[in-house]
């Protein structure tokens, strides 16, 4: 080995660690950060069109994730995916094939509504807005018609 190669040889070792390590954390730096204007690490949604896209804020905007049915959630604390809704959900788009009662207190009690299929509700009224606390997601036949219907009913307490 010639003296030149060498004091090369370390120069080359080092450039190529900083190569690695900038490799690494732009990797990790991708992976961490939130993606913006996609669905993220949404749950898919139900193929066949029984489910809700459930939004944090009016007009669809913020966080945002698909809540499949046939099922019922007295509570929005433990879903499948981890995630708590409970008392964050303002808009909502409703499925081909779903119709869904939201509820704003625990175990299906309190103020209902229900959301027609295929239907969208940009803003949810302040009874609902950032109030509903459980939820059933039910799948019907596409061919029930699909016009919004924001009925109101109150529960006995």
């Amino acid at each position: 080995m010639t003296s030149r190669s060498w004091r090369t040889a370390p120069r080359a070792n080092q450039l190529n660690a900083r190569i690695f390590a900038v490799i690494i954390v732009c990797l990790a730096a991708t992976e961490c950060t939130p993606r913006v204007g996609s669905l993220g690490d949404l749950s898919m949604p139900d193929p066949g069109g029984c489910y809700v896209l459930v939004y944090e804020q009016a007009e669809f905007v913020g966080a945002r994730e698909f809540i499949n049915g046939p099922a019922k959630y007295p509570t929005l604390m433990a879903l499948p995916f981890r995630v708590t809704w409970r008392r964050r959900i303002r808009s909502a788009r409703v499925g081909l094939a779903a119709t869904v009662t939201a509820w704003v207190r625990e175990g299906f009690q309190g103020a209902s509504m229900m959301l027609r299929p295929d239907s969208s509700y940009p803003r949810l009224s302040n009874t609902f807005s950032g109030q509903v606390e459980s939820l059933e997601v039910a799948c019907v036949s596409s061919a029930q018609g699909s016009s919004p219907d924001r009925t109101f009913r109150r529960a006995d307490p």
